[in-house]
């Protein structure tokens, strides 16, 4: 159970006001992500070192967003695989400033620009440095380094390994190359007939002696292996040769800004011409379960939902299991059907999983895509048709879109996200009226306009508050335009009978006290039909 102990708080500050957590050793290999909300507005704090909003030792700041009057509510929440633990909300009252006219505080990150930020190991170097300067460890402790120049005792103390000029070797000085002939190192020299037998050393004779007999014991080579040679009669490895010694090391995590690490990745751009394009790529990191997709423009989209390439860029030739999915900001679209009919074990293992395409009949139901959130970056502005369409990989998807969001018919039909979260867009269109129905959607909420008929037909899971968003960003029927209907499920269309308010400037707010229902807000105040 989560409870606070706190002082005033005033409003309006910025990078100042901090909350501490205490956690028991159920948490303390969990990765800790604190909740901030006043009203419809969520912001999230990952504890992570690198993330500018986290101070270490289980604190962080409160994003300045929500510290305004009367107050806002903290809860917290842990991860670590596939476990997850959650607190209780807690709300903190906040008192009015005496101070006006501010300048606009920073914008508190983004969850995915803190994970971005938290997972770049470039983020760790202090900041400076000029021209000619290195990075020198300060003690042991990870990323605790400084800048320092040359001349800081880092010459003098490398200077025990370097060769003095002075030094020579037979009679030759070392300012420049030298060239050492037989005589400078006292070497055999060999007669143009050949090295007589009697000039050999009395071992190298018995040597040379045992391996006359043993060749003339094993004469016959037929049946002997060839001369290997790399990429001849020896296959190499992601374009590497396995002769030699040594080890070939193969990727294990995830760095968006060292590419070396990912093998042989595909093309994974929008097809023109019936060629896919090359703007972005698809990475497949097998061992630390993570796909990755890097680029910029539309991503690769099919008119078929088991369509072959994406299953041999995404699934592989063998049972994947993938645990993370990011997509780089700079993509601006998905394309159809991509993860159409995508499954996970852990929400149907009676069924054919499509992730397991190579071989359709294994029920690897410990396997599949079981990614906690999918987030998508602001520049991804289109969504095409059936794109998510039955696909169950993920408890949540936010779409973090900052303009306006074009969706294609059916786009999250029938999915297994039980939140859908548009925080940011301006205005949406594009889609039917099917685009969001699905039976497993419980929290939805947007920010924008919704202009066109929706049907939440099958959504009987759907919250008041998932509806008070809805009705609340419906646009206002006016006389004489055309009628619009949203269709909701039975046990929905009661939630809205039994869910009071009251009305202001034509918003809704659920008040216990209220006279007004939610049916009567949507029908009359906003004049939509309710089927």
């Amino acid at each position: 159970s989560l409870t606070l102990r706190y002082d005033d708080v005033i409003s309006d500050s910025n990078r100042y006001l901090a909350i501490e957590f205490s956690f028991n050793s159920v948490w303390q290999t969990k990765t800790k992500v604190a909740v901030f909300k006043k009203g419809e507005t969520e912001f999230q704090v990952v504890f992570s070192d690198g993330n500018s909003m986290y101070l270490g030792n289980n604190k962080c700041y409160v994003p300045s967003e929500v510290i305004k009057s009367p107050g806002f509510s903290v809860s917290i929440y842990g991860v670590e695989s596939n476990v997850v633990i959650t607190s209780n909300e807690v709300d903190v009252p906040v008192e009015e400033s005496g101070t006006t006219n501010l300048e606009p505080a920073e914008p508190t990150p983004s969850l995915w620009n803190q994970l971005l930020v938290s997972i770049d190991p470039l983020s760790r170097c202090p900041a400076g440095g000029t021209t000619g300067q290195v990075l020198q460890k300060n003690s042991g402790d990870d990323y605790d380094m400084s800048w320092v120049s040359v001349g800081d005792g880092i010459i003098s103390e490398a200077s025990t390994y370097f060769v003095p000029k002075t030094l020579k070797i037979n009679g030759k000085t070392l300012t420049e190359d030298i060239s050492l002939d037989s005589e400078d190192v006292g070497a055999y020299t060999m007669p143009v007939t050949g090295i007589p037998k009697n000039d050999l050393d009395a071992s190298v004779k018995l040597s040379l002696s045992k391996a006359d007999s043993a060749l003339q014991e094993h004469q016959s080579l037929s049946g002997k292996q060839d001369l290997l040679q790399s990429g001849v009669n020896i296959k190499t490895l992601n374009n590497e040769s396995l002769l030699g010694s040594g080890n070939v090391d193969l990727p294990a995590t995830f760095s968006p800004i060292d590419e070396v690490i990912w093998r042989q990745p595909k093309n994974f751009g929008k097809k023109v011409n019936g060629v896919v394009g090359d703007n972005i790529k698809v990475y497949r990191d097998i061992t630390d379960s993570t796909i990755v997709f890097l680029g910029s423009g539309m991503l690769y989209g099919s008119n078929s939902y088991n369509d072959p390439y994406i299953a041999e860029c995404i699934c592989g030739s063998f049972n994947t299991t993938v645990r993370k999915i990011y997509f780089q900001n700079g993509i601006t679209g998905i394309g159809s059907n991509l993860f159409n009919r995508f499954y996970a074990g852990d929400y149907d293992p009676r069924r054919s999983k499509f992730w397991d395409v190579k071989n359709p009949s294994n029920n690897w139901a410990p396997t599949g895509v079981t990614v906690r959130n999918i987030i998508l970056p602001p520049s991804i502005n289109l969504i095409e048709k059936r794109a998510f369409q039955y696909c169950l990989i993920s408890d949540a998807i936010v779409i973090e879109c900052s303009g306006h969001l074009t969706l294609g018919d059916e786009v999250f039909q029938g999915s297994g996200f039980e939140t859908i979260s548009i925080p940011n867009a301006t205005s949406m269109s594009g889609y039917n009226k099917y685009v969001f129905s699905s039976g497993n959607l419980k929290n939805f909420s947007l920010n924008c306009d919704i202009t066109d008929e929706l049907s939440f037909a099958s959504s009987e899971r759907l919250t008041d508050e998932s509806i008070i968003n809805i009705a609340n960003h419906l646009v206002t029927v006016g006389s004489g335009d055309p009628s619009k209907t949203l269709t909701l499920h039975p046990t929905t269309k009661t939630l809205c009978n039994n869910t009071l308010g009251v009305v202001n400037d034509g918003v809704f707010t659920k008040d216990t006290s209220g006279t007004v229902t939610l049916t009567d807000f949507i029908t009359n105040t906003k004049g939509w039909t309710i089927a």
